[in-house]
C-alpha cells in the first residue's frame, strides 16, 4: 500500500486554489442572482401603470379597447420567468459542485496526491453550501419583491373592481329608490336638457305636479352641460351654446334663474390662411375680391352679379349659391357643410343654408338677436336653479327602457330620439356627433374671436374659445377642436328629404300614443335653436296646464 503525504506548504496553495474559484463563480452568479428579480418587479409594476394609466395611454399610443385586457400577458410572462429562473438557479449549485468535484479529482490524479480529493472534496461542498445560503437568500428577496409586486396590482385590481361594484349597487339603489320616494309621480320626464327642465319647473311650481325627472347621462344640462376644468375655465363641453333671442317673455322667464353676462358673437372664417368676417357681410366682399364697396347698394348690385338665379332652391347648394354665387360658396360653405354633415350640400335641405345671412351692411356681428347673452354662473347653475323645487326629483344615469315598466306615472314626456323610443322599428334616424379637443394655455387668450371656421383645409370644422364669450377673468384659457363624426351621442338631426321620410313614419306612431308627448331636437326631430326649445316647451307647458284646469272646472 503506497502512502501520499501531502506537503504542509501545499495547502495554503489549494485553499487559495479553492477561494480564487470560488470568488469567480460568486462573482458571476450574485449580480445575475440579485438582477433577475428586480427586472420581473419592474414588469409587474409596468403592467400595474400601464393600468392605472390606461386611458390616458390609449389615448397616446392611440391603442383602441382597455390595456386593462392586455394584462395576462404580463401575467404570465411575469410567471414563466420567474419559474425559468427559480428553476435555473434552483440547481445551478449542484451543477457547479458536480463539476468542482470532478474538476478536484482530476487535479488530484495529476498532481498524483489522493490525499486531496478530500481536501478539495471538502472544498467543494463548502461552495456548494456557500451557494445554497446565497440561492436562498436570492430566492427569498425574488418572492418578496414578486408577491409584493403581485399584492400592488391585484389591491389595484381589487379597488377598481369594488368600486365598480360600489357604482352598481348605487345604481340599483337609485332605482328602488324610484319606488319609494313617491308611489306615483305625476310627470314622469326622460331627458334633462331645456324642453324637460322647462316643463318640470312649469308643471311643478303651476300645477303642484310631482315629477320625475330622468336621464342618461350623469349630468343635468343636456347638451348645454358646462363645467370648470382642471385650469379653471368654464368650459362648454359639448360644443358652444350661444344663447339668443328677440323674445321678452323667454329672456324674462329664464332671468328667474339667472343673471347675464352680455356678450355679441363675432367670428371668423380662415380661407387660405387669411380672416373673414363671417357671415359674410361688405367687409368680407372688399377682402375676398380686393375691391372697395362704399355702402350697401354697392353691395347689393356686386352680389346680384356674382349670383346664380334659382327660383326654388332645392337643396343647400342651389340655396348658398343663390345668395352669395359660386366663389364664396366654394371659399366658405361648400366644404364646411360637407365635413359638419357628412354628405354632399346637394344633398342637404336648404333649411341649412337659410340658418346663415348674408349682408350688404358692415355689421360682423354672428346674430342679430335683441338679446344675446350667456348664464353668468354657466348653463349648469341655470339648470339646477330650475330644477331646484321640493316636487322635482332628478335621476341621473338612468335609461328610460331599464326602468319604464318599474316606474308608475300617469303622464309621459319623452325628449330623447323618437326612434330609440320605439326601438328602431322603422330603422335608425342619423344623427351627427362630434368629437372635441380640448387644449389648454397658460396665457390669457388663444384667439382674438370667440370662434374661427375651417371649412377647407383641416379635419375640423372651428376652434372655439367660450371664454371670450363667458367674460371669464382669469390667466388662462382652453380652446376646444370639434371633429364632425358619423358615431357617437346624436347631436344634429340630419336634414334631408330621406330622413323626413322615416322620421314621418315615427311620427305617425307617436300620434297614436295616448299621454305621452315628444318634444325637443331629438323627439321631434329638428334642428332647433335654444330659444325655440324653450319656446316650445313653455307653449306645450301652457297647454297642459291649461287643459287641466279645464277638467277641474
Amino acid at each position: 500500500m503506497i502512502r501520499v503525504k501531502v506537503k504542509k506548504e501545499s495547502i495554503p496553495d489549494i485553499l487559495t486554489f479553492s477561494r480564487g474559484i470560488l470568488a469567480i463563480i460568486i462573482l458571476l452568479f450574485i449580480p445575475f442572482g440579485l438582477v433577475i428579480p428586480y427586472i420581473f418587479t419592474i414588469i409587474y409594476i409596468t403592467s400595474w401603470i400601464t393600468d392605472v394609466f390606461d386611458g390616458w395611454a390609449a389615448r397616446k399610443l392611440k391603442i383602441k379597447g382597455k390595456l386593462a385586457d392586455w394584462d395576462f400577458i404580463f401575467d404570465s410572462l411575469l410567471q414563466w420567468s420567474a419559474m425559468t429562473y427559480f428553476a435555473f438557479i434552483g440547481i445551478l449549485p449542484w451543477i457547479i459542485y458536480w463539476i468542482l468535484t470532478g474538476l478536484c479529482i482530476v487535479l488530484s490524479l495529476i498532481l498524483k496526491n489522493k490525499a486531496m480529493v478530500a481536501l478539495f472534496g471538502t472544498a467543494g461542498q463548502a461552495i456548494f453550501l456557500f451557494f445554497m445560503f446565497f440561492y436562498y437568500l436570492d430566492l427569498f428577496i425574488t418572492l418578496c419583491g414578486f408577491w409584493l409586486s403581485l399584492f400592488i396590482l391585484n389591491f389595484t385590481r381589487f379597488k377598481g373592481r369594488l368600486n365598480e361594484f360600489k357604482e352598481d349597487v348605487s345604481e340599483i339603489g337609485e332605482k328602488m329608490d324610484l319606488k319609494l320616494k313617491f308611489k306615483k309621480y305625476d310627470f314622469l320626464i326622460v331627458g334633462a336638457g331645456f324642453s324637460g327642465a322647462v316643463l318640470a319647473q312649469k308643471l311643478a311650481s303651476e300645477l303642484n305636479k310631482k315629477i320625475l325627472i330622468i336621464d342618461k347621462r350623469e349630468h343635468i344640462g343636456g347638451n348645454c352641460y358646462d363645467f370648470y376644468n382642471e385650469n379653471g375655465v368654464l368650459v362648454h363641453k359639448y360644443g358652444p351654446h350661444y344663447f339668443r333671442t328677440n323674445s321678452n317673455r323667454l329672456f324674462e322667464y329664464l332671468s328667474q334663474f339667472t343673471q347675464w353676462h352680455k356678450y355679441e358673437y363675432k367670428i371668423r372664417s380662415c380661407y387660405k390662411g387669411e380672416l373673414y368676417p363671417f357671415p359674410p357681410n361688405r367687409d368680407t366682399l372688399n377682402q375676398f375680391y380686393n375691391i372697395n364697396l362704399q355702402n350697401e347698394e354697392e353691395a347689393k348690385e356686386f352680389l346680384a352679379k356674382k349670383r346664380i338665379k334659382i327660383p326654388n332652391p332645392k337643396n343647400t347648394k342651389e340655396l348658398f349659391i343663390s345668395k352669395v354665387g359660386y366663389e364664396l360658396y366654394r371659399a366658405f360653405f361648400k366644404n364646411y357643410t360637407k365635413k359638419h354633415w357628412g354628405i354632399n350640400p346637394e344633398k342637404l335641405s336648404p333649411l341649412v343654408a337659410a340658418r346663415i345671412p348674408v349682408r350688404t351692411n358692415t355689421d360682423d356681428r354672428y346674430f342679430t338677436d335683441k338679446y344675446q347673452v350667456m348664464p353668468l354662473n354657466g348653463y349648469h347653475k341655470l339648470f339646477e336653479n330650475i330644477l331646484n323645487h321640493k316636487n322635482i326629483t332628478i335621476r341621473l344615469n338612468i335609461d328610460f327602457q331599464e326602468i319604464q315598466d318599474s316606474v308608475k306615472y300617469n303622464f309621459l314626456i319623452y325628449t330623447g330620439p323618437i326612434d330609440e323610443f320605439f326601438e328602431f322599428k322603422y330603422g335608425k334616424l342619423p344623427y351627427r356627433s362630434l368629437i372635441f379637443e380640448f387644449l389648454n394655455y397658460d396665457k390669457e387668450f388663444y384667439q382674438d374671436w370667440v370662434q374661427i371656421n375651417y371649412p377647407n383645409k383641416y379635419k375640423f370644422t372651428r376652434i372655439v374659445e367660450i371664454k371670450h364669450a363667458t367674460g371669464q377673468k382669469i390667466g388662462t384659457t382652453t380652446t376646444v377642436k370639434e371633429f364632425p363624426n358619423g358615431n357617437g351621442k346624436p347631436f344634429y338631426p340630419i336634414p334631408s328629404e330621406k330622413n323626413h321620410r322615416l322620421y314621418k313614419k315615427y311620427k305617425k306612431d307617436a300620434d297614436q300614443l295616448k299621454n305621452i308627448i315628444f318634444i325637443g331636437r331629438l323627439a321631434e326631430y329638428k334642428y332647433l335653436n335654444m330659444d325655440q326649445v324653450i319656446e316650445n316647451a313653455l307653449e306645450t307647458a301652457k297647454k297642459i296646464i291649461e287643459s287641466h284646469k279645464n277638467k277641474k272646472n
